[in-house]
C-alpha cells in the first residue's frame, strides 16, 4: 500500500479495522468528512495484521496509528483525537 499523508499534518495515518464494526465505520466516515486520508486495512481479510496488533496489546477495532516522526496509536472511536488530525 501506498504510503497516504494526511495534508497539512505530515502524518501518515493508517486504520485497521474489521467487517462489520460500527466503530470502525464511523471512524473511517468521520475521517472522510473531515477530509484526513488514510490507509485502510481490513485486518478480518489480512489476519497476520491482526496477529501483528494483538502481539503489540491491542485488543479492539478499530486501530488507528499515526506516524509523524513518533508513533501515536488508539482504540475505538475517538473523536476527540480524529478532531486533533483535521
Amino acid at each position: 500500500m501506498a504510503a497516504i499523508i494526511t495534508p497539512g499534518t505530515g502524518s501518515h495515518v493508517t486504520v485497521y479495522h474489521k467487517n462489520g464494526c460500527v466503530q470502525c465505520m464511523m471512524t473511517m466516515k468521520q475521517f472522510d468528512q473531515m477530509g484526513v486520508t488514510y490507509d485502510e486495512i481490513n485486518i478480518d481479510n489480512e489476519p497476520e495484521y491482526a496477529e501483528m496488533l494483538k502481539r503489540e496489546g491491542y485488543m479492539q477495532a478499530p486501530v488507528i496509528k499515526i506516524d509523524n516522526g513518533a508513533t501515536d496509536a488508539w482504540t475505538g472511536f475517538r473523536l476527540d483525537k480524529i478532531r486533533g488530525l483535521a
